[in-house]
């Protein structure tokens, strides 16, 4: 049976409109594949930006904002994307964000030894137990896959994308049109309600945060910043003792 925050909204809204759902499992390839050809109605969930690059229709309430997320095992020390360098990480091939690591990745030319798998239950696997010193996952990643191997999350995150809702191109605008049109006035409804489905939901799959490892030099800005607030404060002391004694010395 399929669980997972966007599978509850779907659920509530079918409830709400009388819809009648079919979930299909399938790789991401293959969802695309069966949407462009009309054997899906709904394809759930997709970036907004990937959306566009397919051009698709979808709605204009976005589900949640997801980003990719470098996770590592406690040994390591990953505190920037050059810290990458060197090392071996597992990611899906058919995740949009491994395309977007390859191409940092290039960008910065560090050096990174890519492994791929299925899911990410084998990308927590193969950090938790070894050998792969990182991975790349997603922030949607179910939070029992997190309980099954404790890894921790680095401070390395990037393309943050907002999640939406497509519809096949086959349907017929009139119908797609009214479909994304049900799906808005819900998700916006739930929105602006904080006892709705919606942040029950959220809170259940997104609520417990997971270990985030604070990166050091933050530790050092902000001892920077308190020492030099303590230094304008006594400096502006100074300053005015001076400015007063010279004011009397004039009034004198």
């Amino acid at each position: 049976t399929p669980t997972g925050f966007v599978v509850d909204l779907l659920d509530g809204i079918a409830a709400a409109e009388g819809w009648t759902l079919e979930y299909v499992s399938c790789s991401w390839s293959a969802c695309n594949h069966m949407l462009a050809l009309g054997e899906l109605d709904l394809f759930a969930p997709i970036s907004a930006s990937e959306g566009r690059l397919r051009r698709l229709d979808f709605n204009r309430q976005s589900l949640y904002v997801n980003w990719a997320q470098i996770v590592m095992a406690g040994k390591e020390v990953i505190k920037s994307p050059l810290d990458l360098s060197g090392k071996t990480i597992m990611a899906i091939s058919s995740d949009p964000h491994f395309g977007d690591l390859k191409e940092l990745a290039e960008q910065f030319d560090i050096k990174v030894r890519f492994l791929e798998v299925d899911d990410y239950e084998s990308v927590m696997a193969w950090v938790d137990q070894g050998p792969a010193n990182a991975g790349l996952v997603s922030r949607a990643t179910d939070r029992k896959i997190f309980d099954m191997h404790p890894v921790v999350k680095s401070s390395v995150i990037f393309s943050p994308a907002e999640i939406r809702i497509a519809v096949s191109p086959l349907k017929g605008p009139l119908l797609n049109a009214r479909r994304l049109q049900r799906l808005d006035y819900h998700l916006t409804r739930w929105k602006s309600n904080p006892t709705s489905l919606y942040y029950r939901s959220q809170e259940r799959w997104f609520g417990k945060d997971v270990k985030v490892e604070i990166p050091f030099w933050i530790l050092w800005v902000l001892a920077g910043v308190l020492i030099l607030a303590l230094i304008l404060a006594v400096g502006v002391f100074v300053l005015r003792r001076q400015v007063s004694r010279q004011t009397g010395r004039i009034q004198q």
